[in-house]
C-alpha cells in the first residue's frame, strides 16, 4: 500500500507544482502586458480554424486593426471553440504593444486570464492531491512503524482469501488475506485482514500470521506475512 502511494503522491505533487508555477508565470506575463499595452479598437473580420482537443474543428476570431502610424495589422484571438464566440463586423476591445504591435490580444477577461487561471486551478487540485497521498503514505509508515515497536502479538491462522481489483495487472491478481485468532483482550475469536498481497492464497492455507495489535486501541492492527513472502503488492 505504501509503495503504491509513494510513486503517483510524488508524480502528482510534481506536476502540480509546475503547473501552478506556469499559471504563476503565465499571470505575471499577462498583467505585464495590461501595463505596457496601448489599448485600441478592432473588428472581426474572419475566422481561424484549428483542430481542437477532442479532433473537432475549433474557430478563434481574426480581428484587424490600425496601428499608429496607419498600417492595417490581424491577428488571432487568443481562444476559440466549435461555436463562434464573435460575429462577422464585430468591435472588440484589443491592446498591443508598442514596442511590438506584432503582440496584440483581446483585452475581455476570459481570454485575457483564460490560461493562467486553468493552469493554477490544476495545479492546486494536482498539489493537493499528491500531498494528500504522501500524507496518507507517512500516516502510514508510522502506524506500521508504531504497531512493529509497541503492538501486542498473537498468532492466527489463515481463513480465506478475498480478491481485490487490479486495474494495473487485472481483476484477481492480488488478494487480501482473512485470518482468525483470538483478540488479546476479550479471549473471543476475532478476523483480522491483510493489506493487499500478491502471492496466491493457496500457497497460505496451512500457514500461520502474527497479528500485530495496538494495546490502546484493538481496531488498530497490523498482519505480518510468514517470512519471505511478499508483503504487498509491488510498485
Amino acid at each position: 500500500m505504501q509503495k503504491r502511494m509513494i510513486l503517483p503522491g510524488a508524480l502528482f505533487t510534481l506536476a502540480g507544482a509546475a503547473a501552478l508555477a506556469l499559471g504563476l508565470w503565465l499571470g505575471a506575463e499577462q498583467w505585464q502586458f495590461t501595463r505596457s499595452a496601448v489599448a485600441t479598437q478592432g473588428t472581426v473580420v474572419g475566422r481561424a480554424e484549428f483542430e481542437g482537443e477532442d479532433g473537432e474543428p475549433n474557430f478563434a476570431p481574426l480581428v484587424e486593426w490600425r496601428d499608429a502610424q496607419g498600417r492595417t495589422r490581424r491577428f488571432r484571438g487568443q481562444i476559440g471553440g466549435p461555436n463562434p464566440s464573435y460575429r462577422l463586423g464585430q468591435s472588440v476591445e484589443m491592446a498591443y504593444l508598442p514596442g511590438n504591435p506584432s503582440d496584440a490580444r483581446l483585452t475581455a477577461f476570459w481570454p485575457s486570464w483564460m490560461k493562467p487561471i486553468i493552469a493554477v486551478l490544476i495545479g492546486i487540485a494536482f498539489l493537493a492531491a499528491g500531498l494528500w497521498l504522501l500524507r496518507v503514505f507517512r500516516t502510514e509508515r508510522r502506524r506500521i512503524a508504531f504497531l512493529m515497536q509497541n503492538g501486542k502479538p498473537i498468532e492466527a491462522r489463515f481463513l480465506y482469501a478475498l480478491p481485490v481489483s487490479s486495474r494495473r495487472q487485472g481483476p484477481h491478481d492480488c488478494w487480501r488475506i482473512v485470518c482468525t485468532g483470538a483478540d488479546p483482550q476479550t479471549g473471543a475469536k476475532r478476523n483480522f485482514r491483510s493489506g493487499p498481497v500478491t502471492i496466491h492464497p493457496a500457497a497460505l492455507e496451512n500457514a500461520s500470521f502474527r497479528v500485530l495489535i495496538d494495546p490502546a486501541d484493538p481496531r488498530n492492527y497490523l498482519v505480518e506475512l510468514p517470512a519471505g513472502l511478499p508483503q504487498s503488492v509491488p510498485a
